[in-house]
Parts: C-alpha cells; sequence; structure tokens
C-alpha cells in the first residue's frame, strides 16, 4: 500500500509539471553554421544585428535567415552590443562608447575613452520608438543610465555588482544575478524587489524579453518563460537549448544562435499537440521586411574616427658664437583647429604673441620676440591635438546621412581658384578633359564624378 501512495503521489507530481509545459515550435534559418563566431546579437526595427569575432557587423532578415554586411570588418573588439532608438551601441573591451549607424556601419565615439570599462552587464531601454538610454551595471556595484550622446549619471546605491544579465520589459529593468535569484529594478531610482524563488535561474545562459514575459535559455537544455510579475516559471518544450549562446526577440518570435553557429527562430505562441514534433514555421514576408539595403548608395558621409591624442614637443638651441646679435625673433605656426585635428594647443616658450600671415589665408602665427646680445638661445614648442583619420563611405539610407555645413562662399572661391602650378583653366588641361571625357554629367553626383577621375588617372599614370 505504501508502495502504491508512492507511485500516485509521483504520478500526480509528473502530471502537474507536464501541465506547465507550454507549446514551442522552432525551425533553422539560413544555412547550419553561418553565425559561427558571433560574439554579440540585438535587434532593432525587427532586424537582427549580429557582431563577429573577425570584426564584421551583419544585419539579418528574422523570416528569411538571409544577411548582408554591414559596413567594415572593424568591430572585433566589441563586449556589447545595443539598440536604443534608431542607432546601435557598442561597448568595446577597452571600456569605450561607440554610436554605429545600422545603414552603413559609421561610427562614433561617445563620452570618455575607457569610462565603461567595469560594465558586466547592459541593455538598452527606450523611452519611445526614437529614443532612449542605455542601462549598465559595473563591478563596483553601480547602476548607471547613459543617454545617447555619452553622457551617463548612477541611479541608486552600488549593489549591482553580481549582475549577470539584465532584461527590460514592461517599463521595468530585470536582472538576473550570479546567485540564479531574479530582480525587478525601478530604472529611474534604482530600488527593487526579488522574484520568485532564490537561485531558481541559476542555470541561465541567455535572455530576451517577448510579449509580456521573459524567456531564459539555460544549461539544463531547456527553455523557460518567466511572469515578470510572480516569477512563475514554466519551461517550454523539450531540452534542446542547451547549445544556446545568444537570444533575441525580433519580430514576434525567439531568436537563438548556437555554439555551431546556427540560427534558429523559436515561435512560442503557436499551440502543439501533445507528442508532436516540431513543426517548420510558415515564412513571413511582410511590406517592412521585403525592401533591404538598395545596392546603390543614396549618398555619401565622412566617416570621423578619433587615431590618437597627441603632445609633443620641439626643442630647439642655436648657437651663432662670432655674431652680435641686438635682438632674437623667432616665428612659428599655430596649429589650427581642422575637422582632422581637434582640441589644439600651441605654446612657445619664451612668450611669444600671435599674429597672421598677410596672404589670403591668415593664417595664424606665434612670434617671439626679445633684445638680447647673447648668441646662444633656446627655444621650445608644445602642440596638443586630437588627430582624427576621416574616411568617405557610402549610405544606404537617408535617415543614415549626416548634416554637413557647407563652406562659406570665400573659402569656397579661395582654394578653387587657379594657380601658376594648378591652372585648371588652362587650355591644355582643358584639352585633357575633352580627350578623356572628364566632363561631368548631368545626374552625377561629385563624389561619383571624383571616382570617374580617379580612375582614369590610375590607370594612365600609375604602373
Amino acid at each position: 500500500m505504501k508502495r502504491l501512495r508512492t507511485v500516485l503521489a509521483l504520478a500526480m507530481l509528473l502530471a502537474s509539471a507536464a501541465a506547465r509545459v507550454e507549446a514551442v515550435e522552432w525551425q533553422r534559418l539560413g544555412l547550419a553554421g553561418d553565425w559561427y563566431g558571433t560574439i554579440a546579437a540585438v535587434s532593432l526595427n525587427d532586424w537582427i544585428y549580429t557582431v563577429e569575432r573577425g570584426g564584421g557587423l551583419y544585419r539579418t532578415n528574422p523570416y528569411t535567415g538571409q544577411w548582408t554586411q554591414v559596413g567594415y570588418a572593424e568591430f572585433g573588439n566589441t563586449a556589447y552590443l545595443f539598440a536604443v532608438g534608431d542607432w546601435l551601441y557598442t561597448i568595446e573591451y577597452d571600456g569605450s562608447l561607440y554610436r554605429v549607424s545600422p545603414g552603413n556601419g559609421a561610427w562614433e565615439k561617445l563620452g570618455p575613452s575607457g569610462g565603461w570599462l567595469n560594465t558586466v552587464a547592459g541593455v538598452g531601454y527606450p523611452f519611445d520608438a526614437h529614443s532612449g538610454a542605455i542601462l549598465t551595471a559595473e563591478s563596483g556595484g553601480g547602476l548607471y543610465a547613459t543617454s545617447t550622446d555619452g553622457y551617463w549619471m548612477q541611479i541608486g546605491t552600488p549593489v549591482f555588482n553580481n549582475t549577470l544579465s539584465m532584461v527590460v520589459l514592461n517599463g521595468w529593468l530585470y536582472t538576473i544575478e550570479t546567485s540564479g535569484s531574479l530582480y525587478q529594478v525601478n530604472p529611474v531610482n534604482g530600488s527593487w524587489r526579488q522574484i520568485g524563488e532564490p537561485a531558481a535561474w541559476l542555470g541561465v545562459i541567455a535572455a530576451a524579453a517577448l510579449d509580456g514575459s521573459f524567456y531564459t535559455a539555460e544549461s539544463n537544455g531547456y527553455l523557460y518563460q518567466t511572469n515578470p510579475e510572480t516569477g512563475e516559471r514554466a519551461h517550454l518544450g523539450g531540452p534542446v537549448f542547451g547549445d544556446t549562446t545568444l537570444m533575441v526577440a525580433a519580430a514576434g518570435a525567439l531568436y537563438t544562435i548556437e555554439n555551431s553557429g546556427s540560427l534558429y527562430r523559436i515561435d512560442v505562441s503557436v499551440p502543439r499537440a501533445a507528442g508532436a514534433g516540431s513543426a517548420q514555421v510558415a515564412p513571413m514576408t511582410p511590406a517592412a521586411m521585403t525592401v533591404d539595403t538598395p545596392a546603390v548608395p543614396v549618398g555619401y558621409a565622412i566617416q570621423r574616427l578619433v587615431s590618437q591624442r597627441v603632445d609633443c614637443v620641439y626643442r630647439g638651441e642655436y648657437d651663432i658664437t662670432g655674431v652680435h646679435p641686438q635682438e632674437w625673433r623667432f616665428t612659428t605656426a599655430m596649429a589650427p583647429e581642422l575637422p582632422s585635428q581637434t582640441g589644439v594647443r600651441t605654446r612657445f616658450t619664451p612668450d611669444a604673441k600671435p599674429a597672421r600671415e598677410y596672404d589670403a589665408e591668415q593664417r595664424l602665427l606665434l612670434i617671439s620676440h626679445w633684445p638680447s646680445t647673447a648668441s646662444h638661445q633656446t627655444i621650445s614648442i608644445e602642440y596638443q591635438a586630437t588627430l582624427w583619420t576621416r574616411r568617405l563611405v557610402p549610405v544606404y539610407s537617408r535617415d543614415a546621412l549626416f548634416a554637413v555645413t557647407p563652406l562659406d562662399e570665400a573659402t569656397r572661391k579661395l582654394y578653387l581658384a587657379p594657380t601658376y602650378l594648378l591652372d585648371y583653366q588652362s587650355q591644355p588641361f582643358q584639352a585633357w578633359l575633352d580627350r578623356n571625357q572628364l566632363r561631368r554629367d548631368r545626374n552625377q553626383s561629385e563624389i561619383d564624378f571624383g571616382r570617374r577621375v580617379f580612375t582614369v588617372i590610375v590607370r594612365q599614370y600609375v604602373t
């Protein structure tokens, strides 16, 4: 009789557990292993963006699995990838924050270099469809909100040092700690409360929010759905998610990338009869997803990247033994503020006064002048500047075009004026243009025309 009661109790327990198992359907997208080496993933406007170890940034159609590389392969140092508003953001391993165009991969650094070095977890927090902030937890325990232009503020008290994963859902921030416990956090003041049983999420590999619940792939192979208010959990389907490395929500479904590099779409809303196998999810192609990146750019932009900060000193010693001077005069150029160099400073020792050249450009100078009969003098010139590299990149979305301030008419006229060495108005040069058909077409952009001229020069004169 005791054995019978044990069997009945076990049967009831199994029946209860079975009632908590929900339906799930999944299908592989794209080719097996196509996402091998992926180190970060996020969704933006229902596209899936991924970064690979080789530095490539990719955009994937969530219905077909078709992918396209975005920009150049220069994202290999990405530690975290976020989506806020209409932009992507990355934190690199050196702790620097960057804003990235999802259209062409153009990026710019925000805030101080290394300002996010101690980040242990992060997530994008939307205010509305086009704005938001980045929430990050640091190893010192601080929870921070960073604006989309790189300004940050601490939220609450520093108690978030054990954060493993972060999810935003229904206006709340949810954190899973290394202990496996789940917390609901107020993103305004940092107040928090524990949700569910302690250590219930100890085996979490990846997490994502979808349709009022959040989902976790765990080391036992199961995919779990969690009620964010009560912490109640239900595992979905069988234990087939143990190889998951990354998970995002996009286009009404979950997407996982496995260790093998394969991408899977997981539909958690389709009911399935008990004992039925995994069905193929019919691919959907709404109008918003049928328009891919156009093959022809709509324009071009200058991508400015910080190269280095320089602080250099020139020291000179001058000896004119045998000459009897009455005064010494030194003149040097002042470093100008340019798009390619910012934060400039020029300091001359001994003291010098600013002046300008007499030519049309009126460039700034420093002139040091003092009376002295000494035949030996020592001077130093210190230059400081942040140097930028500039790259011309194609832009495939008008939303990703950057505003460019046009040159004023006087400056434009100065630099386009013919000179003795560069007399483009001369008859031989005009004949050369005609001979090589180098007149700009009516519908040809300046950049495309410039490329055509460059190509002709390379073919004719470079061996």
